[in-house]
């Protein structure tokens, strides 16, 4: 079965810079307590991080190589792998939308027969970081650009 495409983007009411700092920050992305996550938790290029992720209940073992990330341009670019040999190919942009953001999120699903599931779990995984971007940005100073 070919690879699955996934194309979710959201805006947001802050400047692209403030947008990014979240969207490329481990503990923001729940990862900070991973295996190979640093201090600060930015992303860089070339990390690698092992985490367990839940998945229908159960916790599954997931690797992510962050195979770029540019602060310059503001895309991020990773490789994922978990069991059962599932891939996941992600990039991440953030642009400048109106008078705020836009995050732009490029998933590339290859779980074989699978993909329709994973397309869903894909679907509400990220709907979940959409939501705690939000809080967390909400949290910072109730969204002021």
């Amino acid at each position: 079965m070919p690879m699955q495409t996934l194309i979710i983007q959201h805006d947001y009411p802050v400047q692209p810079a403030r947008l990014w700092a979240i969207a490329t920050d481990c503990a923001a992305l729940g990862v900070a307590k991973a295996k190979g996550a640093r201090s600060p938790t930015h992303a860089v290029t070339g990390q690698m991080l092992h985490l367990r992720i839940p998945v229908l209940g159960l916790r599954r073992s997931h690797v992510i190589h962050i195979a770029l990330c540019d602060d310059a341009r503001m895309i991020l670019r990773t490789h994922e792998q978990g069991r059962g040999g599932h891939r996941w190919r992600l990039t991440l942009a953030v642009t400048p939308a109106g008078t705020g953001s836009r995050l732009t999120e490029r998933v590339e699903l290859d779980a074989g027969f699978l993909n329709p599931i994973q397309s869903l779990w894909a679907r509400e995984h990220y709907a979940r970081r959409h939501a705690a971007r939000l809080r967390l940005l909400e949290a910072e100073d109730g969204l002021s650009r």
